[in-house]
């Protein structure tokens, strides 16, 4: 008997000395650590470093290599060199309080192929250490009055764990050796774990809120009116899990797109909402790219869905704009694509799978129900003139074969003879049926919009292929949008900025100048709702990057700061800082 309790007792002691040696993982309720806020994942360490450096060749010439060693050193305590693993990931876990500083607190976990070099890295880099149990301590010195902070490291596994104290550094071992989340297809991800925002800040969140609430609403009475809804926005707010943002490098790192997204909590109201999005984009049609316009964009509409639940909250347009108010959903409603076409100043609409004689219904019933509205405005406020009749106007004004309708809204006394309105400068309506599509205007000059398509397109349907035409990348991103896209722009920057630099840029300086001979491949944003999480999305190519780039140093040439003008930068100078003439200004009265 005293046999068998001396054996349970030892069984106990060892369960209990291993026990004690394993530390179990502690996560939020977003599945993070519970030492962290945030963490930066990075796919492929070296590969990444080399996909920034390449990118920012584009933006300048022989930049990259500086750029690349500043990234390294921005993100990694240790030299990045043949001591770590270039094909493995790495992750930064960032430590509450935020600073986004030189100050910031965070826990590593790097790739490791050689430990004595690591180790005689990072012993070079802050001297000796003390070592105990495998774990070495340092101590990294601050600036005064700042305490000095501590840096320990432990090498296990293949990895090199770094923390700033051993109850952080256990989690961070735990969280090593836990099973390998799916991989991600960015390269470089960072999440912040909401849970931990709202448990460290969302007191103060929630009265920043409140306060701001009270101040829109102007008075309790009024606040009172918009409880509900402040509860039920706070409330979907920390059913969020985790805020993403990714950046992911195409081939040759020429392109750079980034993410952010919303990711709900598992189980919650708003993860049921994000798990039943609204249809994303087919793509496919891509006939207004041959416009050559410097914006373009695609959407899917569900007109009467979204109508049921504006009604369903009481959302309803004046009585007077009912009318225009249906026929415009009814426009929408599908899959569409728009052009703006600067150079003649028009909006084209085009929409798939629309056959011309519903396309025309509609079309027809925006033009009554315009005409309707501006006779009621017009009648509301006394200016409408005696006798005055307002009533839609249409023309058909042939062009190779394509008849192009025009559309206005007239007005008239009686039955006097309306003129004719081709080519009338105060803007109209023209739809047409270009090689089977139906295609509609609206704008100053949107039949010459059509009429430039009509020219671009062969009578048997072919394109004529010339250097106005879409680069191949908006053809692809148009054509086949990722899955889920339920929104998709492209912005020729550069063109855009020189339509609105006139007024900003004075009587002495051309556009020409600024944007002349640079590089304007368009830049991409959409956004999207796909596997559970809904966010935006950016492509920027790095010769645009490198445009922009260019575009600041001509201005800062010209004495224009670009920052400045927007309010971002630049000296202020409070009120009765300086008087004219640099005379000091007057001592403070006592």
């Amino acid at each position: 008997m005293n046999r068998i309790s001396k054996c349970a007792a030892a069984i106990v002691l060892i369960g209990m000395m291993f026990g004690a040696r394993a530390e179990t993982l502690q996560t939020d309720a977003a599945g993070f650590p519970s030492f962290a806020i945030a963490r930066l994942s990075i796919n492929k360490m070296g590969v990444f470093l080399d996909q920034n450096g390449a990118y920012a060749n584009h933006i300048s010439p022989n930049i990259g290599p500086l750029a690349k060693v500043a990234l390294a050193n921005a993100l990694f305590k240790l030299p990045v060199d043949e001591s770590l693993n270039f094909e493995g990931p790495a992750q930064i876990y960032l430590i509450a309080p935020i600073t986004l500083g030189a100050n910031q607190d965070t826990a590593t976990i790097l790739p490791v192929v050689n430990t004595e070099k690591l180790t005689k890295n990072i012993i070079a880099i802050f001297g000796d250490a003390e070592t105990k149990d495998g774990v070495m301590t340092f101590t990294v010195p601050q600036p005064l009055p700042q305490p000095d902070k501590s840096l320990l490291l432990k090498i296990t596994g293949g990895k090199a764990l770094l923390a700033p104290n051993l109850s952080v550094l256990k989690q961070l071992e735990a969280a090593a050796s836990a099973p390998a989340a799916p991989a991600d297809s960015a390269d470089a991800t960072l999440a912040i774990s909401v849970p931990a925002i709202q448990r460290m800040y969302g007191v103060q969140i929630d009265g920043a809120l409140q306060a701001g609430a009270l101040l829109a609403s102007e008075s309790v009475e009024g606040l009172k009116k918009v409880t509900d809804q402040l509860d039920a926005i706070i409330k979907g707010m920390w059913q969020i899990g985790t805020i993403e943002a990714r950046v992911t490098f195409d081939k040759d790192s020429k392109s750079a797109t980034g993410e952010l997204a919303l990711v709900p909590l598992k189980d919650s109201r708003l993860a049921d909402m994000f798990a039943n999005p609204p249809a994303g984009l087919n793509g496919k049609d891509t006939q207004l790219l041959d416009v050559g316009a410097p914006i373009n964009a695609a959407f899917k509409l569900n007109g009467p869905a979204i109508r049921a639940f504006l009604n369903r909250y009481g959302i309803k347009p004046p009585e007077t704009s009912a009318a225009m108010d249906q026929a415009l959903f009814d426009q929408f409603d599908g899959e569409n694509m728009l052009a703006f076409d600067s150079q003649r100043v028009s909006l084209l609409h085009a929409q798939k799978g629309s056959d011309a004689a519903t396309a025309t219904k509609k079309i027809e019933a925006i033009q009554n129900a315009l005409v309707d509205m501006i006779a009621a405005a017009m009648k509301e406020t006394g200016a409408l003139p005696k006798g005055t009749i307002y009533t839609p106007l249409v023309e058909t004004a042939p062009y190779k074969g394509a008849p192009i309708t025009l559309r206005k809204v007239g007005s008239h006394e009686g039955v006097a003879k309306l003129n004719p309105m081709v080519h009338d400068d105060n803007g109209y309506v023209a739809h047409a049926v270009v090689n089977g599509h139906w295609i509609c205007g609206v704008g100053v000059k949107p039949d010459e919009s059509i009429k430039r398509l009509i020219d671009r397109w062969t009578s048997g349907g072919g394109l004529k292929q010339d250097s106005q035409g879409a680069s191949n990348e908006e053809r692809a991103a148009f054509a086949s949008p990722p899955p889920g896209t339920l929104v998709l722009l492209s912005v020729k920057l550069l063109d855009v900025a020189t339509m609105f630099s006139g007024d900003l840029l004075g009587d002495n300086i051309m556009p020409e100048q600024i944007t002349g001979g640079l590089p304007d491949d368009p830049v991409f944003i959409s956004a999207f709702a796909n596997e559970g999480k809904i966010g935006l999305r950016a492509t920027l190519p790095g010769t645009t990057a490198g445009s922009i780039y260019a575009v600041t140093a001509r201005l800062r040439r010209h004495g224009v700061n670009v920052f400045e003008m927007m309010g971002l930068g630049g000296a202020k100078k409070s009120s009765g800082e300086t008087v004219p003439g640099n005379v000091p200004p007057p001592p403070p009265e006592k």
